[in-house]
């Protein structure tokens, strides 16, 4: 294999239209979203979410199943607009557990640990990556009202 091809992260990367059943992962080769825990921005009391929260960027992912973008959590797309800004290549997260943002093994092993991201979303390829899977699906940055962007660009 060329140096060429390692550098191009997102050509190694296998893209699956069904995934062989396995503990814990849906359909398309990833750990679901906890609707509860992945939607809470932890925000302390007396904290309005609007002043957080920018609900006019929105992270999606492609389902290959529906053939339709989906939202990501509020927390997972607040944490990727954050590290996106910082100039970070990659996010690293686990659906469902705060506590393995960031975290990786050092040898990564056949099945992930309980205290460790499973998804890698990288930047500037567009991909969220399962690990442990080998799965990638597409994602996409998008901007609910225009106005805020041209807004923007005045300043």
């Amino acid at each position: 294999m060329s140096v060429r091809r390692f550098a191009r992260g997102a050509d190694l990367v296998t893209f699956h239209d069904t995934m062989p059943r396995q503990k814990l992962v849906d359909e398309d080769g990833f750990l679901p979203f906890d609707e509860v825990v992945d939607n809470d921005l932890a925000l302390g009391e007396g904290v309005n979410e609007e002043d957080y929260y920018d609900s006019n960027i929105i992270w999606e992912w492609y389902d290959c199943g529906t053939m339709k973008w989906k939202q990501y959590p509020k927390s997972i797309n607040q944490s990727l607009s954050s590290l996106q800004e910082l100039g970070s290549p990659r996010y690293m997260y686990k659906p469902g557990d705060k506590s393995a943002e960031g975290k990786e093994e050092r040898e990564q092993s056949m099945n992930p640990p309980n205290d460790v991201a499973t998804n890698h979303a990288y930047y500037h390829e567009m991909i969220d990556h399962h690990i442990y899977t080998g799965c990638g699906r597409m994602m996409r940055k998008r901007i609910r009202d225009m106005s805020k962007v041209v807004h923007l660009l005045k300043e």
